[in-house]
């Protein structure tokens, strides 16, 4: 047979698992570590959990000498070895980038590595003798095998020695969950405990260590003894995701165990999609290896190099004595065609709710090769890549998190998923795709959890909404419609997030704030000591208010004083509010200042004399200032009841002044107009991605105008800011606390009003998140009351706009309602005294999902409430050193002209 004929045979079948570990063993023993990871990520983006298939890519970074890939190396192989702790390959590895970054992690590793029945460094040189824990366990783990493989006749002695020296090493305390499993492991050979017993034991070791498989495993069948089924079936459901080869079961309870068909028969990945490895040019060292130097001249491709190769069924054999090693002991070869399936009979049908959540890493492909140039891309894919890998299998709040990344234009991606592919410049196309995933991930008994979209809107658009506000603003940029499944984008179903990069084409903003995530994600995972933990709880119990009031930043403009104390009150001592003016950014010798970082600092402690701001350490910031679309400050607005000198509208921040990188306010909140307004600004330039620079986690704005009260009761963005640092506080997830806070606004002023006026709605929609939706500043110390969602809102959400048709004109006020606007203006609004009127009637209700509400409907009696309400529009334009800072009021006056709400824009 020819070697074309052998080429055309093959290529067209899927490459197993075992195929895979072959080719990246390979490719590893002749160093080519790039070529490891583009193969190993593109598996991973389709079995995330494959244990060995991750070890070998670290092994690929840890090869390079560059230290940011070591500690990444470091970082995985950290993670690994907390899932499986008996995996003594990664321990060696895990041990070598412990070694190789100075890491004092690397003696309790070596001493694993030891137990393990490996030979440390420490033992191989004759250096600092191991531990007696070490020893007694190693001797430990050899008695327990031995007498699993003895026989029941000589299995007591052995276990029980076992027993026996496994206590002496709990006593020991040693930092790795390898104790506890032992130890469990001993009591299950021993079956001398009753259920009871040992499902406490398992409970108190998970307890600890939540993310061990074998611990988790070793919980669910104790808790499918007692009775517990539902929590069986959820922890054996995650550890599938987390070790989707099955590795862990398979050694505690062979091949054969109970739980052995909710795991895929077989892994592999076919021909001819994007994710599959025979797309990539094969280096010539590997070809070698292989023994395809004598191919032809053209470089070939892993499926033409396989068919050549193949000895039996086409798998992948190195013929070079270099690529000699074996694939790993675990994999598995039986036929089946299934990747992931459902747990119990009748998952899918089950409530959105109870599905397991998925943390999506959303972007589009063309959409950042056209923004960062296609070379930059893989850099990109791969930075997301990490965060995936960073979330996925994390305990966040009381649940476990999934994780994928998920291209929408990406044809191949969706392919794999079963879905379309979306136009990658279509937010409304986009927006669909993000329903197909939902739907494709509940065939898997999972869910989208939360959204972070990566990119600016130069990458994934914006969805620009009907503006339902007379206003300056033409529409208004939202990602609302990415959080809901429908067309009712008030209310959310999960929380979304946006990380932006800036207008720049270079992506060393973006990769560098995926990457901070990414970290902060790992570093909350990491195992602290029992003592810690409980001291942590005890102090989250007794003293949360009091950390949030010493730990907050709050900046107000002067003209908002009263409503922003109500807001800031939530998380900050009302007396530490910054107000602007006297307030105001001054340039300063930044190289001698000393903020002020005592922490019951109070507003002039962060000040100098000439009133200039110094932004502090502070957990929280909130700023409750004046935004334009084309500048990149911040503003103060002047109180017209002050008579002092001075400019109306002070710069109060600017992107320069938000210097104290990694001291930065965890969440910030602004309601500054256009606070994050993004379009063609820099990352330097726009106030919101500098925070994200600087090392705040999430940064909640509006993208365009937004409104709120004069004084209470707050409405609008201070009603929306009150409830959010409320549940934020209470240990909320960033991104869940403003899905719920907008739940609450849309709820609470339906109540008031039985609708939804321009502005609750403009509120809604305009207000979203940069950075990590699942950025968590405090841990939740209690159960919190949480804001009831889509259960509590009206079955028929409505809402009403203030628009004017194009053809109607605002009419001009009447001399009463003249005189009534002036009495107001007067009392609450002097700065508006000599701003242009004019009167707006309420246009028709309508559902939130757009259609109009007759007259003769359900909905009468709002429909006639609504009839005759007036909405009277002041506005004003203040011209400032070469800026146009605009003013507008909305006076809302029921049919008997009774004034009914007041609201101003920021």
């Amino acid at each position: 047979m020819t070697t074309s004929m052998k080429l055309s045979s093959l290529l067209n079948k899927p490459w197993t698992r075992e195929q895979i570990l072959n080719l990246l063993n390979t490719a590893l023993s002749v160093n080519e570590n790039k070529y490891v990871r583009q193969v190993a990520l593109m598996w991973l983006s389709i079995y995330p959990g494959d244990l060995h298939v991750r070890l070998l890519y670290a092994r690929s970074l840890l090869a390079e000498t560059t230290p940011s890939l070591k500690k990444q190396a470091l970082q995985i192989l950290e993670e690994i070895c907390m899932f499986d702790p008996e995996f003594v390959e990664a321990h060696k590895y895990l041990a070598q980038a412990q070694r190789s970054l100075k890491s004092e992690a690397a003696a309790i590793t070596s001493n694993c590595v030891l137990a393990l029945g490996g030979t440390s460094l420490r033992v191989a040189h004759g250096i600092n003798p191991p531990p007696d824990w070490a020893i007694q366990l190693r001797e430990s783990r050899r008695l327990l095998l031995d007498g699993e493989n003895n026989g029941q006749s000589k299995a007591p002695p052995k276990l029980e020695q076992a027993q026996t020296l496994i206590h002496q090493v709990l006593v020991a305390n040693p930092d790795t969950p390898l104790a506890a499993v032992t130890h469990l492991r001993v009591i299950q050979a021993l079956g001398t405990l009753p259920d009871e017993t040992i499902h406490g034991l398992a409970q108190a070791y998970y307890q600890r260590w939540s993310k061990c498989l074998p611990i988790m495993l070793f919980y669910a069948r104790a808790s499918m003894e007692c009775g517990d089924a539902s929590e069986a079936v959820s922890i054996l459901h995650h550890s599938v995701t987390m070790d989707v080869n099955g590795q862990v079961p398979s050694r505690l309870w062979g091949k054969d165990h109970p739980y052995r068909s909710l795991w895929p028969e077989k892994l592999d990945i076919a021909p001819g999609c994007a994710n599959s490895p025979q797309n990539i040019p094969i280096p010539a060292p590997v070809a070698a290896a292989y023994g395809w130097n004598r191919l032809p001249s053209s470089t070939p491709q892993i499926s033409e190099v396989a068919s050549q190769s193949s000895t039996k069924h086409g798998d992948l054999t190195p013929s070079h004595p270099l690529s000699s090693s074996a694939p790993h002991q675990d994999a598995v070869t039986s036929p089946q065609t299934a990747i992931l399936h459902d747990v119990t009979k009748g998952f899918n049908n089950a409530h959105r709710e109870g599905r397991f959540p998925i943390y999506v890493v959303f972007s589009t492909r063309l959409g950042l090769e056209q923004h960062y140039e296609p070379h930059n891309f893989l850099l990109i894919e791969e930075a997301m890549q990490r965060l995936v890998i960073a979330v996925r299998g994390r305990k966040i709040g009381h649940q476990n998190w999934g994780a994928l990344l998920y291209l929408a234009d990406d044809p191949d991606i969706a392919a794999a998923l079963g879905i379309k592919p979306a136009r990658h410049n279509d937010p409304w196309s986009l927006k669909l795709a993000l329903q197909d995933l939902d739907n494709a991930l509940g065939k898997r008994g999972e869910r989208i959890g939360a959204l972070i979209i990566i990119g600016g809107p130069e990458v994934v658009p914006f969805h620009n909404l009907p503006n339902p506000v007379e206003d300056i603003d033409r529409d208004v940029p939202s990602d609302n419609p990415y959080g809901t499944r429908d067309e009712n984008y008030f209310v959310l179903e999960w929380p979304v997030g946006r990380l932006p990069g800036g207008s720049e084409r270079d992506p060393a903003h973006l990769i560098n704030l995926i990457n901070n995530i990414s970290s902060q994600h790992h570093d909350a995972s990491r195992h602290q000591p029992w003592y810690q933990t409980y001291w942590n709880m005890l102090l989250n119990w007794f003293r949360p208010k009091q950390k949030r009031l010493s730990a907050s930043l709050g900046y107000s403009a002067a003209v908002w004083r009263r409503a922003s104390l109500a807001v800031y009150r939530s998380i900050g001592d009302p007396r530490s509010l910054l107000i602007s003016p006297p307030v105001q950014a001054c340039e300063l010798d930044y190289a001698s200042e000393k903020p002020a970082l005592n922490q019951s600092a109070t507003s002039e402690s962060v000040l100098s004399s000439a009133s200039c701001l110094i932004i502090p350490p502070a957990q929280f910031g909130y700023f409750n200032l004046h935004g334009l679309a084309d500048t990149s400050e911040w503003y103060g607005q002047r109180d017209p009841v002050d008579s002092s000198e001075g400019p109306d509208f002070p710069i109060a921040l600017r992107p320069q002044d938000i210097r104290n990188s990694g001291h930065a306010p965890r969440v910030v909140f602004s309601e500054a107009c256009y606070g994050t307004y993004i379009h063609g600004k820099k990352a330097e330039e726009a106030i919101s991605i500098k925070f994200l620079t600087s090392g705040t986690l999430a940064v909640v704005g509006s993208t365009c105008t937004c409104y709120g009260s004069i004084a209470s009761p707050l409405i609008a963005a201070d009603l929306l800011g009150r409830v959010y640092w409320g549940l934020v506080s209470e240990g909320n997830l960033a991104g869940e606390a403003l899905r719920r806070a907008k739940l609450y606004l849309a709820r609470e002023m339906h109540r008031r009003q039985g609708f939804l006026d321009g502005e609750d709605q403009k509120t809604l929609i305009s207000f979203v998140l940069y950075g990590d939706p699942l950025a968590q500043p405090f841990q939740a110390s209690r159960r919190h009351k949480l804001v009831k969602t889509a259960p509590e809102l009206p079955g028929h959400l409505l809402t009403i706009s203030d628009q004017q048709p194009a053809l109607s004109q605002s009419s001009a006020p009447s001399p009463e309602v003249t005189a009534q606007v002036k009495q107001v203006v007067k009392q609450y609004l002097p700065g508006m005294l000599d701003a242009q009127i004019k009167v707006n009637q309420s246009s028709i209700l309508c559902h939130a999902g757009g259609s109009s509400i007759s007259t003769s409907s359900c909905c009468t009696k709002n429909t006639i409430d609504a009839q005759g309400r007036k909405v009277i529009i002041l506005s004003k334009r203040v011209e400032q050193a070469t800026r146009v800072h605009s003013q507008v009021a909305r006076l809302t006056m029921d049919k008997s002209g009774k004034l009914v709400k007041l609201v101003v824009s920021r």
